[in-house]
């Protein structure tokens, strides 16, 4: 899907807490970067400070996303202070 410049279609994906391994990670953000509707990039909704321990699974996750997505875009809400931006 071609998009004409400053027209985007970002789905959010929500429900993080649910990807909780590499796998489950993968085909769920791979599926929202492939939203039926036809969108050209993802807002994962949201990292925060407590479920820091999936972050490494999640980091992996979202690299192989952007290996086989290329084009779209992949943004990531954070949250917490400044004090916990350690992504």
């Amino acid at each position: 899907m071609k998009f004409d410049a400053g027209e985007h279609a970002i789905h959010t994906a929500g429900r993080i807490h649910n990807v909780t391994s590499l796998e489950r990670a993968h085909q769920f953000w791979h599926g929202c970067m492939n939203h039926p509707g036809g969108v050209n990039g993802i807002v994962i909704d949201e990292f925060y400070p407590d479920l820091k321990k999936h972050f490494p699974t999640r980091v992996e996750a979202l690299q192989r996303v952007r290996k086989n997505e290329p084009g779209k875009l992949c943004l990531l809400y954070l949250s917490g202070s400044g004090n916990h931006s350690e992504i």
